[in-house]
């Protein structure tokens, strides 16, 4: 009988329990049956108040890795987020008389700017295509783009260039008098460390330039994001220019040999002739392949020409002391050494600082 008391108290706790627990579930969905996510039609296909000029939109982008620079494509490979926000009077808590903060809304549901990346390759979107809406009305999109970016690069002065690597986005229909761009610049720059180790990269910044297509007659609203990136020369020096350089004064002591010791003489030309050929032929797996020559396709011409010029000049002296002209023989291996090295200098002073 002891035990009534405590069993009709647990009892009347469960029920009490209970009763919060169901006015809590009712008053939760009184809520959410008050919450009302539908967008009309036509808020997605007008533009918000065209008849008070442009729609202004603020852009953010910002390089959340950057793997590596492909130099044949022209081309390099990134993730880059975008964040785009717009006000839209028609969506907020006033004109709507309830909030959409809570409402998961598909960028289609809603008047958009139809930003489209422009040169972008074999992207892949790392988020879903959603926006958030504030109760004013204040859209905000944001997207990850993962993939190749094409980039028109100059390398004329490779290995010693700087490029800019560009992504650029367009509101694709729009022109610079219907939509505004505004630059976001706590959403805009890159993070701290890359990936990419072959660059020294900037710290990135978008500006606004309208996009002219002359062949459809329309120029349209543009935000170019531009990271500045300089190459490290460190790999291309020790791995390229001075192996190079080395094969070169291989060639150049054929000039300190007797000129009768004709075999000895042609046969270290010929080793330089095919060092340097086998030497090219490596380098041809990391060497852009473009029509125009850069600095280093200056040097390496340089360094051929040096080379094969040695190879003559020993098969020419060489022919001469056969000839029992040793004296000339040796005056021109006396001129050929500091001609040669003269040479190898103005060649590499022209490749590389004019």
């Amino acid at each position: 009988m002891r035990e009534a008391p405590r069993i009709r108290s647990v009892f009347r706790s469960l029920v009490g329990f209970s009763l919060v627990a169901l006015a809590a579930f009712t008053q939760a969905r009184a809520e959410e049956g008050s919450f009302d996510c539908a967008i009309a039609d036509a808020i997605a296909t007008n533009r918000p108040d065209p008849e008070s000029g442009s729609t202004r939109v603020t852009i953010g982008v910002y390089t959340a890795d950057l793997v590596g620079v492909d130099d044949v494509a022209q081309s390099f490979t990134g993730d880059v987020r975008l964040e785009a926000r717009w006000r839209d009077p028609r969506l907020s808590r006033d004109a709507r008389g309830s909030s959409l903060e809570r409402c998961k809304i598909r960028l289609e549901q809603v008047w958009n700017p139809s930003l489209q990346l422009l040169n972008g390759r074999r992207i892949v979107k790392r988020m879903e295509d959603v926006v958030g809406i504030d109760d004013r009305g204040t859209v905000t999109y944001a997207q990850r783009f993962f993939g190749d970016f094409s980039s028109p690069m100059d390398l004329s002065d490779f290995p010693f260039d700087r490029q800019e690597l560009l992504v650029q986005f367009i509101a694709w229909g729009y022109s610079p008098d219907e939509i505004s761009f505004e630059i976001d610049p706590r959403r805009t720059g890159r993070v701290e460390k890359l990936t990419n180790s072959e660059w020294r990269i900037g710290n990135g910044e978008a500006r606004i330039e309208p996009l002219r297509i002359p062949a459809a007659g329309l120029t349209v609203a543009r935000v170019v994001y531009v990271l500045d990136a300089e190459r490290h020369i460190g790999y291309y020096i020790w791995k390229v220019i001075v192996p190079l350089t080395l094969i070169v004064l291989m060639a150049w002591t054929v000039f300190w040999i007797d000129p009768t010791e004709l075999s000895t003489q042609v046969g270290l030309s010929a080793t330089a002739v095919l060092t340097l050929i086998a030497f090219q032929l490596s380098l041809n797996n990391f060497l852009p392949r473009i029509t125009y020559l850069t600095r280093l396709d200056q040097y390496i011409l340089g360094a051929t020409f040096l080379v094969f010029l040695a190879l003559g000049e020993a098969i020419a002296v060489c022919w001469l002391a056969r000839r029992g002209k040793i004296s000339l023989s040796k005056s021109i291996d006396g001129w050929s050494r500091w001609i040669f090295l003269l040479t190898l200098i103005l060649i590499s002073t022209f490749s590389f600082w004019f």
